[in-house]
């Protein structure tokens, strides 16, 4: 029995790990360690950027050296499971100093397997972080500094049934809490971040049915609470019920799709409420053992950085082709597509990104890398930029196989 515990908790941990993938890049993922112990790895990059800034009519290029060290332990006593993770992201810039960035994220998590059929789990995260120049839902680049902020997270999970067998259904809460420090706009003035300070409160269940071998039908409903600290007319709460299906390894490709219907309702009549079609879903074609296409597309709504519109709805597509040549080396191409389309007032982003890379693994520890990237926005409130961004890399990654 704690052979089929232990099971249980690997897939599990395989399934978390792949959800954080997807939702940690929105072109293409790492691969996550699962195997006990401990395992790290430093990545060093140098990249050129055109546009540091995301300037419309002016751009202004620099090099950045960027260091990227990752720490991860994982460990099983019998039915139970945990890891502890670290994920550094520093960069320093040649010319506009006030650019470099400091960013670590500490992450845990525990799951516990009460019998073969019902798991629970626990796991929380801190994370100290920057705004990007130019990101999705971001204000006018007026702002002296980089916007930072720090974030955390508090969530539980209830598990009950097995996906092999005939249903499982699952339970999960979470607590977050975002905090944004203030800052000056070029002109001297004060930019108060604070007023988009936050709590999340998520609750969500959603049941798995199996109705062929490798294929299953999905019931999902996701509640969240938002209240803000300082802004208590932005306080929200949302609704979404979906419905989908999950397969694998079916015609060489797997899958997960939901589609439903969500509904935004704000505390104040002031805001008009908003509700409409939603979808999730990552598909994935793999044509050759060492080739893959990766499909990911959604819509959602977004708290929004600029605080002339209350949020946002965003729609989104990528595309992804990793492709081994040898056992050596390898490349990735990806595109990604995204709309913004800000609520209570005209504002309209359209996103484009593209992004080509190879990677020779000079020895089982040691990979050298090189990547290019374009990136678009296109507004219709004066808030177009493209940019270039041109880098090399080195991974050490002790203990790899």
């Amino acid at each position: 029995m704690t052979t089929q515990l232990s099971s249980n908790l690997r897939i599990w941990a395989l399934a978390s790990c792949a959800l954080f993938a997807v939702n940690e890049s929105t072109l293409a993922a790492p691969q996550m360690p699962t195997d006990p112990g401990i395992h790290w790895s430093v990545t060093g990059d140098l990249e050129y950027q055109s546009n540091v800034f995301r300037s419309t009519n002016n751009a202004q290029s620099d090099v950045a050296l960027g260091i990227k060290p990752t720490a991860v332990w994982i460990g099983e006593l019998e039915a139970s499971r945990f890891n502890l993770g670290y994920r550094g992201n520093y960069a320093q810039y040649n010319d506009f100093s006030d650019e470099n960035y400091n960013d670590h994220t500490f992450s845990g998590k525990y799951d516990y397997a009460l019998s073969e059929r019902l798991l629970i789990g626990v796991d929380g995260s801190y994370e100290l972080a920057h705004e990007g120049r130019g990101a999705s839902g971001s204000a006018a680049n007026i702002a002296k500094d980089l916007v930072e902020m720090d974030t955390t997270t508090l969530g539980a999970r209830l598990s009950f049934g097995r996906r092999v067998a005939r249903a499982q259904i699952n339970l999960n809460i979470k607590q977050s809490q975002l905090r944004f420090d203030d800052g000056e706009r070029l002109d001297g003035t004060p930019i108060i971040s604070s007023l988009r300070d936050r709590d999340v409160t998520s609750l969500g269940s959603n049941i798995y049915y199996r109705i062929m071998p490798k294929t299953w039908i999905i019931a999902d409903l996701q509640y969240s609470d938002t209240e803000y600290q300082r802004l208590s007319i932005l306080d929200s709460s949302e609704t979404k019920l979906l419905i989908g299906a999950a397969w694998e390894g079916t015609a060489k490709t797997s899958g997960e799709v939901r589609i439903g219907y969500l509904k935004k309702n704000f505390s104040t009549n002031l805001i008009e409420d908003f509700g409409g079609f939603t979808v999730e879903g990552d598909l994935t074609w793999e044509p050759k053992e060492f080739s893959r296409v990766i499909l990911s597309l959604g819509r959602s709504t977004q708290e929004s950085g600029d605080l002339n519109s209350d949020f946002f709805v965003t729609n989104r597509m990528s595309i992804t082709w990793q492709h081994e040549l040898t056992s050596r080396i390898s490349f990735s191409v990806a595109a990604l597509a995204q709309n913004d389309e800000f609520q209570q007032t005209a504002r309209s982003d359209d996103f484009l990104q593209g992004n080509l890379s190879a990677s020779y693994r000079l020895k089982r520890w040691l990979e050298l890398g090189a990547n290019y990237s374009y990136q678009e926005r296109d507004s219709n409130v004066a808030l177009n930029y493209d940019n270039h961004t041109v880098g090399i890399s080195v991974t050490v990654t002790p203990g790899a196989t």
